[in-house]
């Protein structure tokens, strides 16, 4: 295919004009199957230094991704495929917003975070595809995990967090 692999998880397309369509829906569902972190991206910028940064992105109802919040970086996320439930928090980890996302045409499909605003996604279907818009470059020690969100290595902690979120939403 024409993608560079930069992890198991984060392709790179090689192609000048881009395009997502059916291969490489087949293409994300195949790379997060085989990842232990049940997701998978292909970039359509060049490399992480670039100044804006799109991706399409998917993510397993099982994916954990810890909350966090971007320095300096406004993100976009629209749904092409699935139902995501986009979590937004208080500085002190209480859940402010949830913003259902689905591809359904009589539903929220888009939405745009501010810079700094801690957030999370929670899927709601078997596994969710989004198109990610932010600006770059991507330097890690921007992205910034508040310290009431556990990693993603403490298992018994991540599970009851998400327990927890998971509660909060179905009230």
């Amino acid at each position: 295919m024409n993608y560079r692999e930069e992890t198991p998880e984060v392709f790179y397309s090689t192609l000048t004009s881009p395009v997502f369509g059916q291969k490489e829906r087949a293409f994300l569902i195949e790379k997060a199957n085989k990842n232990p972190r049940r997701r998978a991206r292909i970039c359509f910028h060049e490399h992480a230094d670039a100044e804006f940064h799109e991706m399409f992105i998917l993510h397993y109802r099982d994916a954990y991704v810890r909350p966090h919040s971007h320095r300096g970086k406004p993100e976009s996320i629209h749904v092409i495929e699935g139902n995501i439930d986009l979590v937004l928090f208080t500085e002190a980890g209480q859940i402010e917003k949830v913003v259902s996302l689905s591809n359904h045409s009589t539903n929220t499909s888009y939405c745009r975070m501010r810079e700094q605003k801690i957030h999370m996604l929670r899927i709601q279907s078997e596994f969710a595809i989004f198109h990610e818009s932010t600006r770059g470059p991507f330097v890690s020690t921007d992205t910034v995990f508040p310290h009431w969100a556990p990693e993603e290595h403490q298992q018994p902690e991540v599970s009851e967090f998400l327990s927890k979120i998971d509660l909060e939403l179905s009230t």
